[in-house]
């Protein structure tokens, strides 16, 4: 194995154990922990450093600053004093052992005019000159000798220390910055100086000093609100202690870019950003559901409520029909699987984001225009999620745990409404009688016993509780000038409040970061987690146990009389009781994401950067399938595991020539990712209690899958701005994929955007309302490769039988032509701020034009293969993104500020295959009757686009039907008084597929969401409200429950429908046979899905620093969080927030009896150490 490059040996490992296949998981693990033992073994050991406060000394005529040395190095204190005064000091000699720190002090400065002071909480000793005897302390300011001597401790508001932080003399050149402790000192300083302090993301401070009429000096603060923020003694030594307010300045934000980060009043292209405090302890199980509402042009949506479920995320609209939406997620550099882990599990819809730990992360960006995202390339047409998690810094370590527990509970008001048991049996007994009037011979010979009047089950409320929710985080950061570090480690349980279902979440996160020389730093993040999933195998298709108690009839018992459940229902449902308790589908999931890197400062402003990355998920399921009236029992396991490892190396120059200031990038990038699933099923289990596949009497099913792809890129971008006002980037990659065809393995991927700052244009600096103004814009492509790793190859099928034979036989025809589909999008912006900042503005334009859309095509029957995959079609969406973000009010007691945002989108298709105009698709069964498909895709209308018929009430007589309107054929079905009128749109007097149109659009018009938070003291209140317009809802859940055919039960809404000649309603006739179809996909399922929520709203209290400190604590904060509080809609489903299908572009919007929504009340509290 000596020449094969180490990416490719852990590839052979990983997925060429013949004998254990998933063993290298185990000793991955293995060599984890013995890393993790070993780290936590270091990082005690610095923590550790100076704990002891004794001191062993010996020498002769030692200078005073060596004596210094030497305590600093045993104890860990830090001494502080100016230098003026270890100037012509004696030497010292001494000779002790193990003596206190005090005692030693004060053997080495005895007879050398020089007090000091131990702070044993900041470890810290303050040096400052002794008085001469006998002079009063009272003596007047002239008679003082030494300079004024300042020193003391900077903090930010949870009282940690902060280092590097600036502290400036106004007006001269002197200055010095706090070390890992927070520490500095200051001495030589004129009457009267003005001490500029600030420190990136921290509103800045002026300290003045000055004589006290007590004699000494004293510290204040120059602008009087910020007086409570400093604490100062008066004497020759001035002692202060600060807190720094946090910045809520916009501008002066450093955000993550690709590959680097930039100051947000120097961005030239669409960045949002959502840092840890906006989404800190809301109760959601993955970090994706953090975005939702928070940034303009980014729309989430929660398909299900099952818990560790996949969430749905477009960033500036729906781009490809085949090839994916999600964006490409990137954690701290690392590209990773993002969205539906359903490929590699038996079809269970878990989310691969819900490995990380929300609480771990610092910030998260979406790159949403193509100059942002371009260095991402051949992956970036959805957009980009950057997600950095948190770091070590200087200072002692800070430990910080949070937990919290809470409830959950569906929304029992908007819980679909169902006939009780009378009024059930009444519609059976209608319904038969008219299906004998509608010429119905045949009906099903079921009859309602006389015990249903004594039956009234409630379906729902058997297989619906209320659960808990929980997570407990612990958390500790610090370091020093050579090693910082950050470790957490997290537990998240989560119960569904459908019966035996949940998901649990193990994490653990080592991020470090070692400045090996002062040219050579290195460091890594690394992050482990154990997610499992508690799924019952029929959510996603006819056993779901939410959708069958709804559709169930209240008439039938769960029991039989005996105990056992009863199975008998004539309409074909199974008992979704005995389901929920007997089927199982346990899945779990580690993962593995990190990498290491090395960075060199090659010369002054030239770094270069390699690092070597790796995204790891092994999955296993377990499955059971109970057996039931309508199958056997059934088992299946799953093994799968996908491993991929990226090389990346970069090198990176920052420079400037007076007023030009430029900087470059230029980077090689090479990934590798394999895929490997196994897969058996049985049948005939003797018995449920054992379900492993050896209890099954037959082994149905053996499958096994291997894959392969890779990626080698090359990438630069150039930046350069003139006077910090004109600003100019330029972005090119080129990348490498084996999964198009030979004639198309490499695309270039080019971006460019400007940027003209106004508001430093000398006609505006006299705009006093105006702090800030820029404009700027972009163009730029990229790519979208989410297909299948050999599409461009031809796929083969070993399961075809010849004759008896197994053989091979080609499932599509290679295409060596096949490429990317591109985006190119063009955008324009304006961001602009006013009255020093208290209102910002952010407003974005773009055109996203995309092409070559990955599409099957259909082929002619003599090809002998039914399609073939090609670049043919193409969409485009527009639209405009606003942000605010204001502070209304703002004192020393109270603050209120408001984000708010709105995002308006229009998505079109300008083109299908074969120059085709529309394409009928099929959707999942709904229980609409026949194989009528419920979307289209059509060229000048947008994806998600429902398809039916129009509908305009109800006949009310027979003689309504003037013109003879028939079903399907001229000598079909006549329709009569109590059918559904269905618009004859081509005048031929028959209702058939030609009367189709589209009859609804599942895309909003506008998404948003706006955010308030009040401040009064120490308590903060937090309303976050999230919206969307203009989306409609295909109710296929009330459509079941209002065609009153057969012997589903019904919805109350059916209480006025229509019974006799002349009734007036928009509800059918109960009719057994359903003979006009009205059932039929129709506009009379649409419904409006627009609602505004209360997504979020959190109380909480810090409890004040003179009870921390009694308590022996940093800070301590309590809060309460309720969750989806109050949803206001029109929509009459369960929820408007749905997509039965999940992320499937062709069934956007149905509503068909999804695991629901709930309610979430929690109780938590932050603990400082």
């Amino acid at each position: 194995m000596k020449n094969t490059p180490w990416h490719r040996y852990v590839g052979t490992r990983l997925f060429h154990d013949r004998q254990q296949p998933f063993r290298c998981i185990t000793k991955m693990l293995l060599v984890m922990k013995l890393t993790i033992l070993l780290l936590t073994v270091a990082f005690l050991n610095v923590s550790a450093t100076g704990l002891s406060q004794n001191v062993t000394i010996s020498g002769k005529d030692m200078p005073l600053k060596k004596v210094f040395s030497l305590i600093e190095q045993q104890t860990g204190f830090v001494v502080f004093g100016p230098a003026y005064l270890f100037e012509s000091k004696k030497p010292i000699s001494l000779d002790v052992q193990n003596r206190p720190l005090a005692d030693v002090l004060e053997m080495a400065l005895k007879g050398q005019s020089l007090n000091f002071r131990i702070d044993h909480t900041g470890k810290t000793i303050f040096l400052s000159p002794a008085r001469s005897p006998g002079t009063p302390a009272d003596q007047p300011k002239e008679a003082i000798t030494p300079p004024a001597l300042i020193s003391g401790t900077i903090r930010n508001p949870s009282g940690e220390p902060l280092a590097d932080v600036s502290i400036r003399v106004k007006g001269t050149n002197t200055g010095t910055s706090t070390n890992g402790q927070g520490l500095f000192t200051l001495g030589n300083l004129p009457d009267n100086a003005v001490l500029q302090i600030s420190s990136i993301g921290y509103e800045p401070m002026e300290v003045g000093i000055q004589h006290s009429p007590a004699g000494g000096y004293t510290a204040y603060a120059v602008n009087k609100t910020q007086a409570s923020l400093i604490k100062a003694t008066t004497g020759e030594t001035v002692v202060v202690n600060i807190t720094l307010e946090l910045n809520t300045s916009k501008l002066d934000e450093v955000q993550v870019i690709a590959y680097g980060t930039q100051k947000a009043k120097y961005m030239t292209n669409a960045v949002s950003s959502v840092k840890a405090r906006d989404i800190a302890n809301v109760p959601v199980a993955s970090v994706d559901a953090l975005l939702q509402g928070r940034t303009a042009g980014v729309q989430v949506v929660q398909n299900s409520g099952a818990p560790g479920g996949a969430v749905t995320v477009r960033v500036r609209g729906t781009t490809s029909i085949n090839a994916g939406n999600n964006p490409l997620y990137v954690v701290d550099g690392v590209p990773t699987e993002s969205g539906d882990q359903s490929p590699l599990s038996l079809g269970t819809t878990t989310n691969s984001i819900a490995s990380i730990n929300p609480n771990d992360i610092e910030s998260i960006e979406v790159l949403k225009d193509a100059s942002a995202s371009s260095l991402y390339g051949s992956r970036a047409a959805n957009g980009v999620v950057l997600i950095t998690t948190k770091r070590g810094k200087n200072g002692p370590p800070t430990i910080n745990f949070n937990v919290y527990r809470g409830l959950q509970k569906d929304i029992v008001d908007n819980r679909p409404k169902k006939l009780n048991n009378l009024q059930y049996i009444e519609l059976i007994e209608e319904q038969r009688a008219n299906a004998l009037s509608s010429g119905v011979t045949s009906l099903y010979a079921f009859v309602i016993p006389d015990s249903a009047t004594n039956i009234n089950t409630d379906w729902l409320g058997a297989v619906l509780r209320s659960s808990s929710i929980s997570n407990y985080d612990l958390s500790i950061r610090g370091g020093n000038d050579k090693l910082r570090y950050a470790l957490s480690g997290g537990y998240f349980d989560q119960e569904g409040i459908v019966v035996n279902t949940g998901f649990q979440r193990y994490n653990l996160r080592i991020n470090t970061d070692y400045e090996a020389t002062p040219r050579l730093k290195i460091g890594n993040s690394l992050s482990l987690s154990r997610s499992t999933f508690q799924r019952l195998p029929g959510e996603d298709n006819g056993r779901s146990v939410v959708r069958v108690s709804v559709y169930k009839a209240v008439v039938l018992p769960v029991y039989n009389g005996d105990g056992s459940y009863y199975v008998g229902d004539p309409a074909g449902y199974i008992n979704p009781v005995m389901v929920a308790n007997g089927d199982k589908m346990a899945t779990g999931v580690n993962t593995v994401i990190g990498n290491v890197y090395a960075e060199y400062k090659v010369l002054k402003g030239l770094n270069f950067r390699t690092s070597w990355g790796i995204d790891f998920s092994g999955l296993k399921d377990d499955y059971y399938q109970t057996a039931t009236n309508l199958s056997q029992a059934s088992g299946a396991a799953n093994y799968a595991q996908r491993l991929t490892t990226i090389n990346e190396n970069t090198l990176q120059y920052k420079g400037a020539v007076k007023d030009h200031h430029f900087n470059a990038l230029v980077g090689y990038s090479v990934q590798q990712r394999r895929t490997e699933t196994m897969r058996e099923s049985a049948m005939n289990y003797s018995t449920g209690r054992i379900t492993t596949l050896n209890a099954a009497g037959t082994l149905s099913g053996a499958y096994s899958y291997k894959s392969a792809s890779g990626i080698e890129s090359m990438f630069s971008r150039i930046g350069y701005d003139y006077n910090n006002k004109y600003l100019l980037e330029l972005s090119l990659r080129n990348d490498g994929s084996s999964k198009f065809g030979k004639n198309n393995k490499y695309a270039l991927f080019p971006a460019a955007s400007i940027g003209w700052r106004l508001s430093d244009e000398a006609f505006l600096r006299d705009v006093k309302m105006l702090s800030d103004l820029k404009l700027r814009a972009s163009i730029g492509k990229t790519g979208n490769d989410n297909i299948g790793d050999f599409q461009s190859q031809g796929v083969y099928s070993t399961n075809s039988n010849y004759n008896g034979y197994p053989g091979i036989a080609p499932n599509d025809l290679p295409n060596e032509d096949l490429k990317w589909e591109t985006t190119t999008q063009y955008n324009a912006g304006l961001d602009a701020s006013f009255f020093n900042e208290r209102l910002s503005i952010s407003v974005d334009a773009y055109i996203k034009k995309t092409k070559d859309l990955l599409l099957n095509v259909i082929l002619p029957s003599s090809a002998g293969i039914k399609n073939t995959l090609q670049n043919v079609g193409s969409t485009e969406n527009k639209g405009i993104e606003l942000s605010i973000h204001s502070t209304n009010f703002s004192s020393r007691k109270f603050k209120w500020t408001t984000n708010f945002n709105i995002s308006f989108n229009k998505n079109v298709i300008t083109g299908l295959a074969g120059g085709g105009q529309e394409i009928i698709l099929s959707n999942g069964t709904t229980g609409q009757g026949g194989s009528n498909p419920l979307s289209i895709l059509k060229v000048g209308d947008a994806i998600g686009s429902f398809y039916g018929w129009h509908t305009s009430g109800v006949y009310a007589y027979s003689t309504d039907n003037k013109n003879g309107v028939r079903d399907l054929s001229s000598t079909g079905y006549l329709f009569r008084s109590g059918d559904e009128i269905f618009q004859d749109r081509n005048s031929d007097n028959i209702i058939d597929n030609n009367d189709r149109d589209i009859i609804g659009r599942a895309l909003p018009k506008f998404t948003g969401g706006f955010d308030n938070s009040l401040s009064y003291k120490r308590f903060e209140l937090n309303v976050f409200t999230q919206f969307s317009y203009g989306n409609e809802l295909y109710n296929a859940t009330r459509a079941m429950l209002e065609n009153m055919y057969q012997f589903a039960a019904a919805g109350t809404r059916v209480l006025n429908r229509w019974r006799k000649e002349g009734d007036i309603t928009d509800v059918p006739r109960a009719d057994h046979g359903d003979p006009g179809n009205n059932r039929r996909a129709s506009e009379r399922w649409i419904e409006d899905g627009s609602y505004l929520r209360i997504k979020t709203v959190t109380l909480s209290y810090n409890l004040p620093v003179p009870l921390t400190k009694k308590m022996k604590i940093r800070s301590l904060r309590v809060y309460a969080t309720a969750r989806n509080l109050l949803t206001l809609t029109s929509y009459t489903g369960w929820d408007p927030e749905v997509s039965a299908f999940g992320a499937s572009v062709t069934d956007l919007g149905i509503d068909y009896g999804n695991y629901p929504q709930y309610r979430t009340f929690i109780l938590g509290a932050t603990l400082g150490l």
